[in-house]
């Protein structure tokens, strides 16, 4: 802004220099609110192609030094492309495959568990709540509701499917509502399964082009930041780099939190000790929201198959895990350029989960970690170009593990004496 606009802005009859500066400021923190919000918004509504998208981007960036390993083994960049999307596609499967014999072939048993360990809870809670003074028509009729709507949505992600095919055979016959009913549903599989395999293939192919046209792609970018191009570059391939830490930090800090609380778990003889370490694992990528998740899957499990007492000696268990041994892990695992405040990583991960369900829950923090890395280092760019500094400097800056600091040696000169 010229001289000339902020002495009239200063000088505006009636209004207070620093209430103009508040406002200001105010009104340009909302439009860029509102312009995130309505972008996000769009990219929700065209979540079948923007999911993919995203998801083939990120794999690209952390799978990255695959591709760069190949090419010191002389392997063609297309080959070394399909052997990362087979490898990719490999762990997926493994996944899916152990998440399903782990948790839901054991779905019967872990709904008896959850059922067991709520229904003690609400005996607890009521025995307490009326020890206080409560009234025990109110505390039986407030708690009976909680565990009843638990119970009953228990019972019927467990029971669904053999609930209608029970009332259908007690019907006695076929009809047309039946016939209706079950073309509907048959429609909507297809249309889901279809839909699923569009993502898929769709997912598959941008990894494929990401991974073969990585510097390219990363170059376009650099180029249309708004900085030079050798800054560009540099704070692209930054930026990358700190999403590639971030999520081996967190890989490495699931794997280390899964493993101690399912010894832990497997000592004390905790009944489905498999399905809670994978449940700790996966959700060990929703910062905050997931160790409250798989915590509480714990302790249910633990209160329906030993009580109260073996439910409060998981909870600590859980507890220790995922605050003092998670956080050694994280301190020698990630920069602290990439740690972020507990407040930012809550509200970054409900906005995450409001505009992309639970991709937008898991990439909310290392976005944000991401840009926050990226506006330290291109202050430290501008400082550089400040300085005249030439830009192989300026870039050797930017992509050092720390903004180096200046020692400042203290020379204490000692008295002269005769």
């Amino acid at each position: 802004m010229s001289e000339p606009h902020q002495s009239r802005l200063k000088n505006l009859p009636g209004v207070a220099p620093w209430l103009l500066s508040l406002g200001v400021n105010v009104a340009l923190i909302l439009v860029v609110g509102v312009g995130v919000a309505a972008l996000l918004y769009v990219l929700r509504l065209a979540a079948t192609i923007t999911v993919p998208l995203i998801v083939a981007a990120v794999i690209a960036i952390i799978a990255h030094p695959l591709i760069k390993l190949g090419a010191k083994i002389k392997l063609p960049r297309p080959v070394s492309a399909v052997i990362v999307i087979v490898l990719v596609l490999g762990l997926v499967v493994g996944a899916l495959v152990l998440t399903t014999n782990g948790v839901v072939s054991q779905g019967p048993a872990i709904g008896r568990q959850l059922i067991s360990g709520t229904n003690d809870l609400g005996r607890y809670t009521k025995n307490k709540l009326v020890a206080v003074g409560i009234p025990r028509a109110t505390v039986d009729r407030y708690v009976s509701q909680a565990t009843a709507t638990v119970t009953r949505s228990v019972n019927d992600l467990l029971l669904s499917g053999g609930g209608n095919s029970s009332s259908a055979a007690s019907s006695g016959g076929i009809s047309l509502g039946n016939i209706s009913s079950g073309l509907t549903q048959v429609g909507s599989l297809l249309s889901g399964a279809l839909g699923a395999l569009f993502m898929l293939f769709l997912g598959i192919l941008c990894l494929y082009y990401f991974l073969t046209d990585y510097d390219n792609i990363m170059g376009f970018i650099g180029r249309h930041l708004g900085v030079s191009g050798e800054v560009g570059d540099a704070l692209v391939h930054d930026g990358a780099r700190s999403l590639r830490g971030y999520f081996k930090s967190t890989t490495i800090t699931a794997v280390v939190v899964a493993a101690v609380i399912g010894i832990a778990l497997a000592i004390m003889k905790v009944p489905l000790v498999l399905p809670i370490v994978i449940v700790t694992f996966l959700t060990a990528y929703i910062p905050i929201f997931g160790a409250l998740i798989s915590g509480a899957f714990a302790c249910l499990v633990a209160l329906g198959g030993g009580g109260l007492q073996e439910a409060l000696i998981v909870l600590l268990i859980v507890l220790v895990a995922q605050n003092v041994i998670q956080q050694l892990v994280v301190n020698f695992t990630m920069s602290k350029s990439l740690d972020l405040h507990p407040l930012a990583t809550l509200v970054v991960t409900i906005v995450g989960s409001i505009f992309g369900g639970v991709l937008g829950m898991t990439l909310g923090a290392p976005v944000l970690s991401m840009a926050l890395a990226a506006n330290k280092r291109l202050q430290i760019a501008r400082s550089g170009e400040e300085e005249g500094k030439d830009p192989d400097e300026i870039r050797a800056m930017i992509t050092a593990p720390r903004p180096e600091r200046k020692r400042v040696r203290i020379i204490r000169r000692r008295p002269k004496t005769d």
